[in-house]
């Protein structure tokens, strides 16, 4: 579920060492929201990799990182 509009995900308030720069931290209400989206990509990557056992995840996660590693 997405979350509304007006919902603040985030705070931002300024750095009271360098009022230039602002801290921006996660809410409460964004925590929630990335547990919600933690268990959606989970469920998601559950799905693709149903057909595949134990020992080819690993593989298949393996290669992945293989290609992700090269330049």
């Amino acid at each position: 579920m997405p979350p509304k509009a007006e919902a603040s995900l985030i705070a931002r308030t300024v750095d009271p060492d360098d009022r230039r720069r602002n801290i921006v931290s996660i809410t409460r209400a964004g925590t929630k929201q990335l547990a919600i989206l933690d268990h959606v990509i989970a469920d998601t990557q559950e799905q693709l990799l149903a057909p595949l056992n134990q020992t080819e995840r690993r593989q298949f996660v393996k290669l992945l990182h293989r290609l992700l590693d090269t330049d």
